[in-house]
């Protein structure tokens, strides 16, 4: 009876948070500036729909000049082009299909997080932490257009919900495992970003349970990466019969390296130019010099060009990627005056974060396992965001990944508030 009771107030309070999402983002499109609007969105207007477009007449996985789409994964066009088609079929504005999509992805993420959050640390923690993934203001700015990053949300979220199963509840069928691959081989196919994560999740769970025996690590970490790599593979088998060459994902990995060694200095007509320091300027300048001239087309070209400037210009090297790593946490794309406001609203966040995660670390037991989890794959959101464009909306994902942290020590806070605020411990005056 206790299960069921449970059971029914965890449904309950998982459609009060998915209404509590969708009227928070309802509430930010009526007030922020320009509300809802697919004008600004460019890879989504330059790719994502022409693609889908072309996948609902019949065209195929192909850009408006007719090529295969390769510079991202297939999965957000597949969204959309259901999105398309529905509308299609009911006479509607396709623009409400997408608000209703964004809607529905966010409200899941913040669902699953609440969910993770709970099996973790507990309820009101839970709460709390959902509280802060839907008002963080630059999820909510995620939301004024088309982002591939709010269809990842949930495919990531629910990836990582099933996981916390397998570490914390056991496993005693092989979907569960195969599930948490599959998941993140979706987010793959929306966001490349995701790429390696299979790697890490298996290597972790052999890591943390290796102590259990290898059937409680080494088998369901196989079945990770098998139900990851069974979702991949169909999309590389695809461009390998189409191009005879295998790529990781997407073919978009050495032009978004490229664009942001030479962002600073290269507008490409939205952008802001950006002040950075003279020797890193001196790296920038040789690199907008040498992909004009032709180069800087592989990754090998983009290392070796690396390694000489690190001879000649060490300095330089080092500032670039420095600045690089500060960016990830508040740059964005256009490179706007108004960054400097974002990191003065980010800075509270981090510093939270790295206080609530210390408390979960002295916590031990499962708190720390998630402290470790969670720290993983922000790091690892933090150097794939630093090796390519350095901006937040990439890694918006992760930090959400944080909030249980914040969460925990406002929690821990508020005990403490309530405990010396209560005379006597717990005697009424």
């Amino acid at each position: 009876m206790r299960i069921y009771c449970f059971k029914d107030q965890f449904v309950k309070y998982c459609i009060g948070i998915f209404i509590a999402t969708t009227v928070t983002i309802l509430l930010f499109w009526s007030i922020v500036p320009g509300g809802w609007d697919e004008r600004d969105a460019a890879d989504y207007r330059s790719f994502y729909k022409p693609v889908a477009l072309n996948l609902l007449v019949g065209k195929g996985l192909v850009t408006s000049d007719g090529s295969l789409a390769t510079r991202y994964p297939p999965g957000f066009p597949l969204i959309l082009a259901g999105l398309f088609s529905m509308a299609k079929l009911t006479g509607t504005p396709e623009h409400w299909w997408l608000q209703g999509f964004t809607l529905l992805a966010m409200g899941l993420a913040c669902v699953l997080l609440y969910g993770l959050t709970l099996m973790v640390i507990g309820k009101r923690v839970a709460l709390i932490a959902a509280i802060l993934w839907m008002t963080y203001p630059f999820n909510l700015w995620l939301t004024k257009q088309p982002n591939s990053e709010i269809a990842f949300l949930p495919f990531f979220y629910g990836s990582l919900f099933l996981f916390g199963k397998v570490l914390w509840r056991g496993w005693n069928k092989l979907l569960l495992p195969l599930s948490v691959g599959a998941l993140i081989g979706f987010a793959a196919l929306v966001r490349p970003i995701a790429i390696l994560i299979g790697i890490l999740l298996a290597g972790l769970l052999i890591a943390l349970r290796w102590k259990n025996g290898w059937k409680h690590c080494v088998i369901p970490a196989a079945l990770v990466l098998i139900g990851n790599i069974a979702v991949v593979m169909p999309w590389e088998i695809l461009v390998w019969s189409r191009t005879g060459k295998w790529i990781p994902l997407s073919t978009g990995g050495v032009p978004g390296i490229r664009d942001g060694l030479t962002c600073a200095l290269v507008t490409k007509g939205y952008r802001r130019p950006l002040k950075v320091p003279l020797a890193m300027r001196k790296v920038v300048t040789k690199a907008v010099e040498e992909w004009k001239q032709g180069g800087l087309k592989t990754t090998g070209d983009i290392l070796a060009f690396l390694r000489k400037q690190a001879s000649e210009n060490p300095i330089g090297v080092l500032q670039l990627f420095w600045w690089k790593m500060k960016r990830a946490w508040y740059g964005t794309d256009a490179q706007r005056s108004e960054e400097r406001w974002i990191l003065l609203i980010q800075a509270p966040y981090l510093l939270l974060a790295l206080l609530g995660s210390w408390l979960l670390w002295r916590r031990g037991g499962r708190h720390r396992e998630w402290f470790i989890l969670s720290s993983l794959l922000v790091l690892y959101f933090w150097g794939m965001t630093t090796m390519v464009l350095s901006i937040l909306r990439y890694m918006v994902p992760a930090i959400g990944l944080l909030f249980p942290a914040i969460a925990s020590l406002l929690d821990s806070a508020l005990d403490n508030c309530r405990r010396n605020l209560t005379p006597l411990g717990g005697a009424v005056t």
